[in-house]
């Protein structure tokens, strides 16, 4: 199958693929776009799309993607802790808060997901109402994990979870991966969690550092986060 530029499905999937691993990430939404457009019902190509529009800070494109994933095979909706993310960011926080509960149904003791359903929950009531319906989790065992829970639970502060950060459990070198990628947390959730707070001066600046501790490649969904979410609160400070 030829596109009208001459390409084949799989010429132009790897044309999206190659442009996002090199982080151009509008050309490779471009890409990935017309194969959607083309075989909607591809699931693999979803996926990309879904991950390469959030990297592209494009939510509403990347929630269309992977709600066209649940419709062809529902069994992957619990799973797609993805597209909690980018309801978030698109301010869809009910709908954000459901996906949550739903990957908590196959990914019970992922502090992450608890935090990002206190995330949309918050922005539903307010914090400590939120807090009320905090998920429990009692067995996350990733550096600082643990403690970036308590800092949502108001029991722990930034200070603390940076502190836990900065330990290096076994033999993890202080400039490897594994040491960049706890501050990168560290820094990330102290950014979601000043936002959360109404901080958002605090929050950018918290997002500043995660981005520059970030060790994840530029194809990571995680790894996105920081600076997608510093690309569109910027959008939106200069919007206002």
């Amino acid at each position: 199958i030829l596109n009208q530029q001459g390409e084949s499905t799989d010429e132009l999937y790897g044309r999206a693929t190659r442009a996002f691993s090199a982080g151009n990430y509008q050309e490779a939404l471009a890409a990935i776009t017309r194969l959607c457009q083309q075989q909607p019902d591809n699931i693999r190509y979803q996926l990309l799309r879904g991950d390469v529009s959030f990297a592209a800070g494009e939510m509403d494109d990347c929630i269309a993607a992977f709600d066209a994933v649940v419709r062809n095979q529902p069994a992957l909706g619990p799973r797609l802790w993805q597209r909690g993310l980018a309801l978030y960011y698109a301010g869809r926080f009910a709908a954000g808060a459901r996906q949550f509960e739903t990957h908590q149904t196959v990914n019970s003791q992922d502090v992450e997901n608890a935090v990002w359903h206190l995330l949309c929950a918050a922005r539903l009531a307010d914090v400590e109402q939120a807090r009320r319906k905090l998920i429990p989790i009692s067995r996350d065992p990733r550096v600082p994990m643990p403690e970036i829970y308590e800092m949502f639970a108001g029991r722990l502060s930034p200070e603390d979870v940076i502190k836990a950060a900065r330990q290096r459990p076994g033999n993890v070198p202080r400039n490897g991966v594994e040491y960049k990628l706890q501050l990168y947390h560290a820094y990330l959730y102290i950014g979601l969690f000043h936002e959360m707070q109404g901080h958002a001066e605090a929050s950018i600046d918290a997002m500043k550092q995660a981005e520059k501790f970030n060790p994840l490649g530029k194809t990571n969904f995680m790894g996105q986060v920081a600076r997608v979410h510093l690309q569109l609160r910027s959008s939106a400070s200069q919007n206002q």
